[in-house]
């Protein structure tokens, strides 16, 4: 590649690595600076740890192979699971471009060409194994398949005498009866999860301590999921969730994010991971407690909670990758990525594979710490988890805050996830490969110089661990530092830290495998947690070793035999429970529950009652609960229990009782004003599931305590939807003596009012007419703008109350001016029209709204009063405001106004005198037109009539109009608008536009017009709103697809941002992109940021729509010299893009659209296809479009960049004579009589001239390269005809390329 073709610091890079290696023209010499593997035991020299630690080997190469993930079942023994094919379709894309000798300099992001996916699919896969250590030296020397040719696997759980491996889209029990080392047992226990690229699915399976197993979703891992045990199919979202080890239950958990790796405490706390956020902490609010208040919008539950920066600073002792160092020293890809993912190292940007330590064979200041990696930079990294409130912070600990836990010169180490193993030591999941990243995060030309690396050690991988030498350490090491513990307690939390010196200590014995009863514990024997202290053992949890008890790790020595439960009676087991490492309470508590012996019932209760430490009183408890062996009695004196986790998980099981247990209210409201924060969070939470009026009291109660607490606030309000009318009269005389009205107020009078209970509006309102002290105004304020809101939802109703409606006019005749006008808005929603405090607000409106010489603002302001009025009285007065005459801001108002009524007489004023209005106030009218479905069949009466023209409406309000759940709607919009779309002048539009390429360019210009037009959907940098996609993604369209993208911005929609239409239940209509959903709500967004969340209650119908957001009829507002000063800017900000190829049809369900004319019929087929997830069924005899969207490729001998010569494409005839395809030139079918611009295999019975490709018709999927500038000379493309001869036809994988790969067949004679 000539020099002049690539930007200076680019080829400086590649001089650097011409070094190694040169590149010369028809030939790519590989890069030789990549590093190499080393053997175990060179790896295991190049690790540093933290002082007192040492890693050892577990397992290596040729027993392990791209593993991501091991647990530990019963006996002890290592399950992993691996994945094979990772990044195989980035290899095999790149072998096929190294072949064309051209490096693609180009900036973008881009996956592998479609060919290369489907070969990478038969070889991407997953495996399970079982690996044994038979000669007890601590190593594994022998690994039995138990499951090969899974879906790609991402987590292996232990359960029910087998393993359950997550291998989307199903979840597989696996199982081996016959002792023969493979699984014959291989049951499907739930599919239909989404599946993505292999680098993100559902993963990491973990036990919890309330005998679920759960586990971390993946992107675009939700999904409609069945299974043979269900008792129905369950709708997940792309959340987390759990389910039952039987398959007979699986439900969606609160918290969602895109990373690897989930980790559970003690106390059932829950963390997961992205790339850049090593640890998020998912909010303690279950998912069904928030899904039973439809009429609550809860906050995000996923928190990032690192204390030292987003993405944090690490600290790595490796070389940067080679191609990680290239990359980071070229501006243009710093740019693209942005400087902390894009710098070589020392930010996180690989992060994964979390975990909480909890075991005891470290020393006490290592228990409860949070551990995760970053496998890119080599590393191991620990923080220290502290309490804020219900939720956490992680700081770095003294003395690593300039370094790691563990480190690693080599580039190889790729750690990809973490556990605790029996022993106590932390297991270390090693993929050990060349390149961990996902390969489309690789410049495309460094993946073609490293394209080796690519693949290198997919046939190696290591398991490693690390213990310490000594555990116990100095007495005041045990203590821990000052600053290691997580602030200080509550005096009342004081019983926490301690535990009772008589407690018995239960121990298991390694060496029988069977668990034993140890000595007394005393107190001293280890620190107790304090109160919100980080999740550690305490006192009592075991004492130190002596003879006879289970040996401790220490340096030098190796554990003879793996540590066995599957033998342990069911005594033995109970004594498991109170083990300091979880593992040995898990599996116990597992083992029990899997065998479900009620024998040892007596055993769990007393643990449950007086177990040496909260955890094995947790422990006790659960294994009760699965049992069905958990009594009220039980559940009563855990309530009382001195730890707050035990307080807090026994209000939860408390909810099993309520009506079995006389006393169950009171105790649960006790703990209302419990002194720490998450048993009060929890009892709220618990209280909202009575429905008894005492429960309002004590969420008052609760209430009145969590001004500034977001998350005590969030558990009130999802559990008052059937009290809030009760709990709010508790809070507003509660906080009338203060001096501000609390910020629950509004949210909690909002789901009064969406509930259009009269009964609750009208107590509310009594207790605002009456309130009074200082604060008085502001709580009527808070109140009455919340109740506005709620009832705003959903179809509004009168209010028939006598006493509330005399409440309300006394509101109205309030002093306060912001009270009168709030109250006025609550009137007209609840139909309060005749108060003679209405009929005078309205006509002083009226006054101002109409005096020209009033200000502007305040007009707009009185015509804001109108919405809502009754439309009698409105319709006089917004006829006089709407017209022409009258300011702008003004007409828009009062449009505003009218789209707030429900009579469908406000569309007639809106459509009237139609030519006449500007712009601005057609799309506003039309804007409140497509508001209410009561409107729409005006509005085709209006274009019937030819009062409005067609051209008024875009493609977006022709496509819901033509999608419209009624029927009478759907079709006469369709006989109206069946000619509009694409038409001759839109084809002339866009030839006038791309004309103007040639015009100098001028950056600074378009960004003026990037400001004036795009920023309201846009962003770049800090300039605009995020409402569209990503811009960035221009830099894949060339210059005449961003032309064809603005102009017809519905020929392609990007992936994630179309846009949806809702239809309420009483006829109101929104539309935006979808911003976010919950159990509860959605979020659409519109221009300018603006957005709406509707009430998934109150939804009767959702659904995406195939046409953008972005506006139609662009020509009027962008000149062609400000669209080339635009595409300038464009490519100043996120760099040129010249794409080599480009991919006309593969899977999309447009370009069946855009094939418009015809005889035969053209649909997508699933069943049959040569690439991709479709290809184009052809019937006779063809489908066509003259002038495809955006299609105006030339075609050259040598095509300069955006230039095309080569056309490939598969096709297969299903039993016909022959197939063709036919191609249009500069907006022209070609000649019958000549054979140009066609294609033909088999017999032509068209008649028409044309090139033969074969011979015979092909039977099989047939893959066609034509040269077409050598058989047609330069021209250029502008459409298409897939023509089927005598049968169906099938047509897939259609593109234009610059150059023909080498691999590729000839081209057609």
């Amino acid at each position: 590649m000539p020099c002049r073709c690539i930007r200076p610091t680019l080829l400086l890079v590649l001089c650097r690595l011409c070094l190694a290696g040169s590149v010369t023209a028809g030939e790519i010499q590989l890069a030789a600076d990549a590093p190499g593997p080393l053997t175990p035991e060179e790896s295991q020299k190049q690790f540093q740890l933290a002082p007192g630690f040492r890693i050892e080997l577990v397992a290596a190469e040729p027993h392990v192979a791209d593993p991501v993930a091991i647990d530990f079942d019963a006996r002890g023994r290592i399950f992993v699971c691996e994945i094979h094919g990772y990044n195989l379709e980035g290899y095999l894309d790149v072998q096929e471009l190294n072949k064309s000798g051209v490096l693609d300099t180009a900036v973008r992001r881009i996956p592998a060409n479609p060919d290369a996916i489907k070969r990478a699919e038969q070889e991407q896969y997953g495996t399970v194994k079982l690996l044994e250590d038979t000669d007890g030296d601590g190593r594994v020397d022998r690994s039995h398949v138990w499951a090969d040719r899974l879906p790609a696997c991402y987590g292996v759980v232990a359960a029910r005498d087998g393993v359950i491996a997550l291998c989307a889209p199903d979840i597989i029990f696996l199982s081996d009866r016959d002792g023969d080392g493979r699984a014959e047992v291989r049951q499907t226990l739930f599919s239909g999860f989404g599946v993505y690229d292999m680098w993100s699915r559902i993963s990491n399976p973990r036990w919890g301590l309330d005998n679920w197993i759960y586990a971390a979703n993946g992107i675009n891992s939700g999904g409609t999921v069945r299974g043979p045990h269900l008792p129905a199919e369950v709708k997940i979202p792309a959340t987390s969730f759990r389910f039952k080890a039987d398959g007979s239950a699986l439900e969606p958990t609160s918290g969602s994010a895109s990373g690897f790796g989930l980790a559970i405490d003690d106390w059932g706390d829950r963390f997961l991971v992205t790339n850049q956020q090593h640890a998020l902490f998912v909010a303690p609010l279950a998912h069904h407690y928030l899904a039973r208040n439809p009429y609550y919008a809860a906050p995000n539950l996923v928190l990032n909670i690192s204390s030292y920066g987003h993405p944090a600073r690490v600290y790595p002792i490796s070389q940067p990758d080679p191609w990680r160092l290239a990359r980071s020293k070229d501006p243009a890809w710093v740019k693209f990525y942005g400087a902390a993912e894009a710098t070589a190292n020392g930010f996180f940007t690989a992060a994964s594979g979390q975990a909480i330590y909890r075991a005891d064979a470290f020393p006490p200041e290592f228990w409860g710490n949070h551990f995760s990696v970053d496998n890119a930079q080599n590393l191991v990294h620990r923080c220290v988890l502290e309490p804020q409130g219900v939720i956490y912070q992680v700081r770095r600990p003294q003395p690593e805050e300039t370094t790691e836990f563990l480190r690693s010169t080599e580039q190889w180490f790729r750690p990809v996830n973490l556990t605790t193993g029996p022993e106590g030591a932390l297991y270390v999941v090693d993929m050990y490969r060349a390149i961990i990243e996902d390969y489309s995060a690789i410049p495309r030309f460094l993946q073609q110089l490293y394209i080796q690396s690519l693949i290198a050690g997919s046939d190696r991988g290591r398991i490693w661990k690390i213990v310490a030498d000594d555990r116990r350490g100095s007495p005041d090491d045990r203590r821990g530092a000052p600053d290691d513990r997580r602030g200080s307690p509550d005096p009342a939390e004081t019983a926490d830290r301690q535990v009772s010196a008589e407690t018995a200590d239960r121990q298991v014995s390694s060496a029988s495998g069977r668990p034993t009863v140890g000595p007394v514990a005393r107190s001293g024997d280890r620190p107790q947690p304090v109160s919100g202290d980080r999740p550690q053992p305490v006192s009592g949890d075991r004492p130190q070793p002596r003879s006879g008890d289970r040996p401790q790790p220490r340096s030098g020595d190796r554990p003879q035999r793996a540590p066995s439960l599957a033998e342990a009676s069911s005594a033995e087991l109970v004594a498991a429970l109170s083990s300091p490492n979880a593992w040995w309470r898990e599996t116990a508590q597992r083992l029990l529950v899997e065998r479900g012996d009620r024998s040892v019932e007596s055993q769990l209760i007393e643990l449950a009652a007086s177990g040496g430490t909260p955890q094995a009183r947790l422990h006790a408890l659960y294994t009760l609960d699965g049992l069905s062996a958990l009594a009220p009695q039980i559940v009563r004196r855990a309530l009382g229990d001195e730890h707050f986790a035990v307080r807090t998980h026994a209000l939860v099981l408390s909810e099993r009782f309520p009506q079995a247990d006389a006393g169950w209210f009171e105790a649960v409201a006790a703990l209302a004003g419990d002194p720490h924060p998450r048993v009060r969070l929890q009892a709220a939470l618990t209280l909202g599931q009575s429905r008894s009026p005492a429960a309002a009291a004590a969420l008052a109660k609760l209430a009145a305590a969590s001004e500034g607490d977001t998350w005590l606030q969030a558990a009130i309000l999802s559990s008052a939807a059937e009290t809030a009318g009760d709990l709010l009269v508790e809070v507003v005389r509660g906080a009338e003596g203060g001096s501000s009205a609390p910020s629950l107020l509004r949210p909690l009078v909002s789901i009064v009012g969406a509930r259009h209970r009269n009964d609750e509006i009208s107590r509310v309102l009594a207790a605002l007419e009456t309130a009074h002290g200082p604060a008085a105004a502001g709580l009527q304020s808070a109140c009455l703008a919340g109740l506005a809101e709620g009832l705003n939802r959903g179809k509004p109703e009168v209010l028939t109350s006598t006493e509330g409606q005399r409440s309300l006019r006394a509101l109205l005749a309030n002093s306060d001016d912001e009270v009168r006008q709030l109250a006025f808005q609550v009137a007209k929603l609840v139909r309060l029209q005749e108060a003679p405090e209405m009929k005078a607000a309205l006509q002083a409106a009226a006054e101002t709204a109409l005096d020209d010489d009033r200000p502007l603002a305040d007009r707009v302001a009185a015509v804001a009063l109108w919405k809502g009025a009754p439309f009698e009285e409105l319709s006089a007065v917004a006829q006089r405001l709407l017209d022409p005459r009258q300011p702008l801001d003004v007409q828009l108002a009062a449009i505003e106004a009218l789209a707030g009524s429900e009579d469908v007489r406000a569309a007639d004023l809106l459509l009237r005198d139609w030519l006449s209005k500007t712009p601005k106030v057609q799309a506003a009218a039309l804007d409140a037109i497509f508001q209410r479905q009561n409107r729409l069949a005006k509005l085709l009466d209006a274009l019937q009539q030819g009062a409005v023209p067609p051209a008024s409406l875009d493609a977006a309000r022709r496509e819901q109009l033509q999608q419209n759940p009624d029927a009478e709607i759907r079709r006469r919009s369709q006989e109206l608008l069946a000619a509009q779309g694409a038409t001759k002048d839109r084809q002339e539009v866009l030839a006038r536009y791309t004309e103007a390429l040639t015009l100098p360019r001028d950056e600074d210009r378009g960004r003026t017009v990037f400001e004036r037009q795009c920023a309201k959907c846009h962003r770049i940098k800090e300039q605009g709103f995020v409402v569209g996609p990503d811009l960035a993604n221009t830099i894949q369209r060339t210059d005449e697809m961003l032309i064809s993208d603005m102009l017809d911005p519905s020929n392609q929609l990007t992936a994630g941002y179309n846009s949806y239409t809702v239809v309420t239940e009483d006829g109101r209509i929104y539309s935006g992109v979808l911003a976010a959903e919950s159990a509860t709500h959605v979020t659409l967004r519109r221009e300018e940021g603006k957005e709406d969340t509707i009430l998934r209650k109150d939804i009767d119908e959702m659904a995406a729509s195939r046409t953008s957001l972005m506006p139609e009829k662009v020509e009027q507002e962008i000149k062609p010299q400000e669209m080339v000063d635009l595409i300038a800017y464009l490519r100043q900000a996120f760099g040129p893009q010249l794409p080599a190829q480009v991919m006309l049809f593969d899977d999309e369900p447009a370009f069946v659209a855009q094939l418009d004319q015809g005889e035969g019929r053209a649909t997508l087929e699933t069943a049959d296809r040569f690439a991709g997830q479709a290809s184009l069924r052809m019937a006779p005899p063809q489908r066509f479009s003259l002038n495809i969207p955006g299609w105006q490729y030339r075609i050259a001998e040598h095509p300069a960049p955006g230039e095309y010569r080569y056309l490939r494409f598969a096709w297969k005839s299903c039993g016909g004579h022959g197939v063709m395809i036919e191609l249009a030139g500069d907006g022209n079918w070609p000649p019958a009589d000549q054979p140009i611009w066609r294609y033909y295999s088999g017999q032509n019975t068209t008649g028409w001239a044309a090139r033969q490709v074969a011979a015979d018709a092909p039977q099989q999927w047939a893959e066609v390269n034509c040269d077409l500038w050598k058989d047609f000379g330069s021209f250029t493309l502008t459409g298409v005809a897939p023509t089927a001869l005598g049968g169906d036809a099938l047509f897939d994988r259609l593109e234009l390329l610059r150059e023909l790969p080498r691999s590729a067949a000839q081209p057609a004679p």
